[in-house]
C-alpha cells in the first residue's frame, strides 16, 4: 500500500465507532510500549521516539474527522471518546503492565522486537478494563483532540519514568504525592487526590523535557493530519481541507 491507499482504508474503517475505538486503543497501547521500552533503555533520544506514534494519531484522529464532517454531535461524542484516555496512564494498573513489558527490555535499538500482538493486546486490554472500572474525570481537562493526545503522551512519558524512578528522591522532599523521610518515593498513584496528581505531573514536567516531548508529539500529529487530509480529493480533483482542531 501507499501512503494514499493506508489513509483512504482509515477513512473507511473509521466510519464505524467500534473500530475506530479499537484503532484508537490499538495506538495508544503501541506508544506506551514504545515510549517505556526507550525509558526503561535510558534512551538520549525520546525526541525522535514521539515522531512515528505522533503522525499515526494524526492520520488516525483526521481520518475520523473526515469520516464523521457534517455530523457535529457524532464529532463532540469522539471529542469525548479521546478525552476519556486523559489520566490512564497515572494509573497504577498500568505501570505494573508496563514494568512487566520491562522487564523483557530488549538492548537499545532493538525495541520494536518486544512489539509482539500479544504484549499491546494485554496493554489494551488493561486500558478497556480501567475505563469501565474507574473513569479518571480528575486529570486536566482538555478542549480538543489535539490536547487530549498531548497530555496523553505527556502522561506516558511520566508513568515510564516514574515506573523505572528515573527521578532524583531527594527532590521529592516535601512533596504532598511522596513518602516522608531521607529517601522519601512516590506514593501510589491510585491513592493520590486530584490536587497531589496535578502537583506530581507538573513536577515531573519541570524535572524533566515532557513538556517538550509532548509539544513535539502533537508537532508530529499535525503534520500526520495535515498528510491525510492532502491525500483525499473529491470528485473534481479538490483536495479536502484538514479539521486540525476536531
Amino acid at each position: 500500500m501507499t501512503d494514499v491507499d493506508m489513509d483512504y482504508l482509515l477513512l473507511d474503517l473509521t466510519r464505524d465507532t467500534k473500530s475506530f475505538e479499537i484503532l484508537l486503543r490499538g495506538q495508544i497501547a503501541y506508544t506506551a510500549v514504545v515510549l517505556d521500552q526507550a525509558v526503561a533503555n535510558g534512551s538520549r533520544h525520546l525526541p525522535s521516539v514521539v515522531v512515528t506514534p505522533g503522525r499515526v494519531f494524526g492520520h488516525i484522529l483526521e481520518a475520523r474527522s473526515q469520516a464523521t464532517e457534517g455530523e457535529k454531535a457524532r464529532l463532540a461524542e469522539e471529542l469525548a471518546r479521546v478525552q476519556s484516555y486523559v489520566g490512564l496512564f497515572t494509573s497504577l494498573a498500568v505501570q505494573k503492565a508496563q514494568a512487566a513489558v520491562a522487564s523483557r527490555a530488549p538492548v537499545a535499538g532493538e525495541a520494536a522486537n518486544l512489539l509482539v500482538p500479544q504484549t499491546q493486546q494485554a496493554l489494551e486490554k488493561m486500558i478497556a478494563k480501567r475505563l469501565t472500572e474507574k473513569p479518571n474525570k480528575a486529570i486536566l481537562t482538555t478542549g480538543t483532540n489535539t490536547e487530549a493526545v498531548e497530555k496523553l503522551f505527556s502522561q506516558m512519558i511520566a508513568s515510564a519514568l516514574i515506573t523505572h524512578g528515573r527521578y532524583d528522591r531527594q527532590d521529592l522532599k516535601g512533596k504532598n504525592f511522596a513518602t516522608t523521610g531521607d529517601s522519601p518515593e512516590i506514593l501510589p498513584l491510585e491513592k493520590l487526590d486530584s490536587h497531589q496528581l496535578e502537583a506530581l505531573l507538573s513536577w515531573a514536567s519541570e524535572n524533566s523535557d515532557i513538556e517538550d516531548l509532548g509539544g513535539r508529539a502533537v508537532t508530529e500529529m499535525d503534520t500526520g493530519k495535515k498528510a491525510t487530509a492532502g491525500h483525499y480529493t473529491d470528485s473534481q480533483g479538490n483536495q479536502a481541507n484538514p479539521l486540525l482542531e476536531k
